[in-house]
């Protein structure tokens, strides 16, 4: 999903290497404090983390993130907190944070 080849590419940890993002309505839930601590190796984390922060979910155990057409939401909310950008021909991903 990110090769570690291409330049701007994110390191992943575990967790998230095997997050399929290709299936619609995927849905994915992670401890918030385990977010926190892999932040600062995983590029996603990181992200996921800056999202739980902005949206103040830092209190909560758990957090849910689903796949809402080309977006991600957060915890049932209405809006969307990531875009989901493939480039054609490309087997990998990209997300893009609303502000």
């Amino acid at each position: 999903m990110f090769p570690p080849d291409l330049p701007g590419a994110a390191n992943l940890c575990n967790a998230c290497e095997t997050l399929n993002f290709g299936n619609p309505g995927f849905q994915f839930t992670y401890q918030v404090y385990d977010l926190k601590q892999r932040a600062p190796t995983c590029g996603l984390c990181k992200m996921l983390w800056d999202v739980c922060e902005k949206h103040q979910k830092l209190s909560q155990a758990k957090v849910k993130f689903e796949r809402y057409s080309s977006t991600l939401k957060i915890d049932d909310e209405n809006g969307p907190v990531l875009s989901i950008i493939r480039s054609p021909g490309m087997s990998f991903i990209q997300f893009l944070r609303y502000k």
